[in-house]
Formats: C-alpha cells, structure tokens, sequence
C-alpha cells in the first residue's frame, strides 16, 4: 500500500437506477446561523498532507471499476468503507499512527439512542469515539445544499442535506467531539464544531477528484481530506471538545439566532 494512494479519487459507484431506497425522515434541522464555511481548510489539509506523505503528482492512475451494484444506504455505506476508509487504515497502519476508522459499536461508552453509522478511535486506547461519522446515499442527500448563503434556507435545508448535517451534529455533542463528517460517497463534507451551537462546514468534496495544485491553490480528494480528519484523533487536545454539550432539543430545532444568542450571554453577565 504506497502513501499516495491518499491522493487518488474514488472509483464511481456502480448504482442501478429504479431499485433505490428513498429518504428517511427525521427531525432535526440546524438554523443559517449555526453554520459558517470552513475557511482555509483545504490548504490546512495539504499542508499536513505533504508534510507526512509528500507531494501528489496530480496524475490519477486508472480507476478500478466497482463491481458491486449498490441501492441501499447499507450499500453505499459499505463501498466508503472499502474504497476511502480501510485504504487510509492501511496507510496509517504503514506509517504507524494510531487510529483507525471503525464502526461505533467496537468502541466503549456508548450514549444510548445516538448511534453515528462510524467513527474514528484510537488503536491503544480503550475505542473511545474520537470523530463521528454519518453516511447516506447519494440520491437522497445533496450535500451541495449549502454551499451557498441564498440556499442556507431553512426549508431547502428540511427537505434535503440540512438533516444530515443536524444528525451530525448531535451525535458530536453527544459524544463531545470536535470533528465530524458526513459522505454520501459521491460528495463529502468535514465539519468542526466552533462553539456550543455552531459549526464550520467544508466545501463538497468530491469521490472523482484527484489530489493535485499547491499549497496555496490546491484539490483535495476524498481521501485526502478523510486522512486530515482522522489525523485530529491523535490527540485529546485535538479532537475533545472540552466545552459543556449543548441542549440536545435546542441544538437541532433550527431556531439558533446567533444575535439572540449574543445578547443572552451578555444579559446573563
């Protein structure tokens, strides 16, 4: 397993149209206020990258096809696992870093009812969730969604990725994490959580992009930016958010107004 498969994009999923499940619905919703764009991130994860793996060249091998035909969420779940997932394990398993991608129930203290679909945990230590992931499927989810202020809507966001990113969040509360992610395999996203009831959200990565351009001006693929993740679990100071959890029902019920919320805290003082 060579480190610079990390840089290579995602084999295109093999789906068969007509057979798909559709969405499940769930309540939950963050408010525009509650999310901002991560700033700066794709340079944070190059930077990082070409400091533990070197360069990418830019140039993308061919792709291996997919083989397996996917129309469920497990599915697509498993095709995460297999084509982003264990091959960045086996890249921290070469160099000898510490943490791996796993599914929740592998890991110790448990929150009952949130159940992220993954997570990261440490290899020597006791499996303690470090990173929570959420996967859905591509043709129920478009986490495009928000990549613009005008489409931060409420009802946009109801109907389409702003549940997603809500389930996200909420297991990160619940689990005291920094980081999260949520991959429909096709399209990624990273967040971070910047206070008790906001988060940063990445630009869409997408599973055909390959690593290549600079420091400063660089695309990032799936894999590369899931290994910048993962990275964060190294240590506590990284990804424990040390900050008392937020109130569950308040979090997700998309009523957040961060001017509201500014001038409580100063009446409260």
């Amino acid at each position: 397993m060579s480190t610079t498969s990390i840089y290579n994009p995602l084999a295109p999923l093999l789906r068969r149209e007509g057979t798909r499940t559709r969405r499940a619905r769930r309540p939950g919703i963050l408010s525009e206020h509650q999310i901002a764009p991560w700033v700066g991130l794709p340079q944070e994860i190059r930077r990082l990258a070409v400091s533990k793996l070197g360069e990418p060249s830019g140039v993308a091998p061919p792709r291996r096809p997919e083989e397996y035909i996917v129309a469920t969420e497990a599915g697509v779940s498993a095709r995460i696992i297999g084509n982003a997932l264990d091959e960045i394990g086996r890249v921290f398993a070469k160099e000898k870093v510490h943490v791996r991608f796993a599914d929740r129930a592998t890991g110790s203290h448990a929150v009952p009812g949130d159940d992220p679909d993954g997570m990261v945990q440490g290899t020597m230590a006791d499996g303690t969730c470090r990173i929570v992931a959420e996967f859905k499927t591509p043709w129920t989810t478009n986490l495009g969604k928000f990549t613009s202020k005008k489409r931060r809507q409420l009802l946009d966001a109801l109907m389409d990725s702003g549940w997603a990113k809500a389930q996200i969040a909420a297991y990160m509360n619940a689990y005291s994490c920094r980081f999260g992610f949520v991959s429909t395999y096709d399209q990624t996203i990273l967040i971070k959580r910047a206070g008790k009831y906001r988060f940063l959200v990445s630009d869409v990565f997408e599973a055909s992009q390959v690593s290549a351009g600079t420091v400063e001006a660089p695309q990032i693929s799936t894999r590369e930016a899931l290994w910048y993740l993962a990275m964060q679990a190294r240590y506590s100071v990284d990804w424990k958010w040390t900050w008392r959890p937020a109130d569950r029902a308040a979090l997700i019920n998309g009523s957040f107004n961060l001017g509201h919320d500014i001038r409580e805290r100063k009446r409260r003082r």
